[in-house]
């Protein structure tokens, strides 16, 4: 509704957003057949926020989700009432719309979260708060991951600017797929 979501801290709630992706996910399998335990769900900039909330609200909803340049807002959720989602975050380092560490907007109204502040609330959670986690790259891509008893919490950074590119999403699908057993490596 007018070019924006409605998650719990937004400037604008519009609507109930959980009604709305639950209609679609029930009009998708429905008119179209998808499988609904093969979805993932993955939003740029607002959508990458929205696709934080909708993870933290019921991660079961999507198979896996990938956002991208989002995070909660402030005030952060003390906690999410549900098993850690497989999470896939991509960020660039240089991202001035929505930074790292988050920003203020409306004249100091609203205030972006940080991305590591956001990922602590799952690692808090999840008993992984002093746990280093396991680093890599993946092309252009430095990774963070932290392995929940279920679930994955992954933070991929690179040194871009507020940006997508359909690889990130690819990746997200490719690596949830191989998690989930419905692809073969190699």
């Amino acid at each position: 509704i007018n070019g924006t979501w409605s998650f719990p801290t937004a400037p604008r709630n519009l609507r109930n957003e959980s009604v709305f992706f639950e209609d679609v996910l029930q009009d998708l399998s429905k008119r179209f057949g998808v499988d609904r335990e093969r979805t993932l769900l993955s939003g740029f900039s607002s959508g990458g926020f929205m696709t934080w909330y909708v993870a933290c609200e019921n991660s079961d909803r999507f198979s896996g989700y990938a956002p991208i340049a989002g995070a909660f807002w402030e005030p952060l959720p003390k906690d999410c009432p549900t098993e850690p989602p497989y999470l896939f975050h991509t960020h660039g380092t240089t991202d001035t719309v929505v930074p790292l560490e988050g920003r203020w907007l409306g004249g100091g109204k609203w205030k972006q979260g940080d991305v590591f502040e956001s990922f602590a609330i799952w690692r808090r959670q999840n008993g992984l708060a002093d746990t280093k986690p396991q680093t890599f790259t993946d092309g252009k891509l430095t990774c963070e991951r932290w392995q929940p008893k279920t679930g994955l919490l992954e933070l991929c950074l690179h040194d871009g600017g507020h940006s997508v590119e359909a690889g990130f999403i690819r990746r997200a699908w490719n690596e949830l797929g191989e998690m989930k057993g419905w692809t073969k490596k190699g």
